[in-house]
């Protein structure tokens, strides 16, 4: 008789042991940015923001939830993106201060 050497596992899929929550999020991981948050919102950002779409959707669930949460997201971005043109890092800047927002709200 030989030695065993070693075990190899397989990942089955089961139904019944699935997240709801991960699957959505999994998802909306695959549809961009530009296709689920408002067209003005995403305009505005692109273009008086200075924010590229790869920036944009690697940021959206945060440009998402915000949209959900403020009422007048693009006047709330104007703002930030005022305040923000003395900072190193403005696009960062505004990033974080809408999550300080959504955490407010």
């Amino acid at each position: 008789r030989s030695k065993v050497t070693g075990f190899r596992f397989y990942p089955v899929y089961q139904p019944q042991f699935r997240d709801e929550e991960l699957e959505g999020k999994e998802l909306q991981a695959k549809v961009t940015a530009r296709y689920q948050i408002d067209s003005h919102v995403y305009e505005y950002l692109r273009y008086s923001c200075g924010f590229t779409s790869e920036e944009i959707n690697r940021n959206k669930e945060t440009f998402i939830t915000a949209q959900e949460k403020i009422t007048d997201l693009i006047g709330e971005l104007a703002l930030l993106n005022g305040k923000s043109r003395e900072k190193n890092n403005p696009k960062g800047w505004i990033i974080n201060a809408l999550k300080g927002k959504i955490k407010d709200k």
